[in-house]
Parts: C-alpha cells; structure tokens; sequence
C-alpha cells in the first residue's frame, strides 16, 4: 500500500473511530461517489451527511479497525 493511500485510511478510522464526521469528510474527494446496499449511491455532500446522521443517530456505535490493506482489487477493513 502506498504511503499516502495508508495515511488517508488511517485518519479516516481514526476520525470514525473518534466520532468525528467532519474529519471522515475530509477524506473525501468533493466529487465523491459512495454506494452501500442500504443507502444506495450518494454524490458529494450527501456523503457527508449520511456520515453525520449515522454518527449522531447511533450513540452506541463503536469502531475498531486493524489491518487496513489496499491492493488495486479491494479494500480490506475490519470495522465492528
């Protein structure tokens, strides 16, 4: 994984984890496209919003994260 790739998805955790939206978002390109079976696809700042809502909605929701790898045909996270 690159050096850069590894530093983004790390903060990115790291921000979940800490339950800071606006830290996730930042990792974001502007011009984002999300898609997940519950949400479906989401452009741009609705990304950000989904992020918010989740995070505020669900007080109880905790992250741990370990192992994060990146190769060119997946992402691998463990996210509980």
């Amino acid at each position: 994984m690159s050096q850069n790739a590894d530093t983004l998805l790390t903060t990115f955790y790291e921000n979940f984890q800490q339950r800071n939206p606006d830290g996730m978002i930042a990792c974001y390109h502007p011009e984002v496209t999300f898609h997940d079976p519950v949400f479906q696809t989401l452009h741009g700042p609705a990304v950000g919003a989904m992020w918010r809502m989740l995070l505020q909605s669900h007080a109880s929701l905790a992250v741990t994260f370990d192992a994060i790898s990146l190769d060119s045909k997946q992402t691998r996270n463990d996210v509980t």
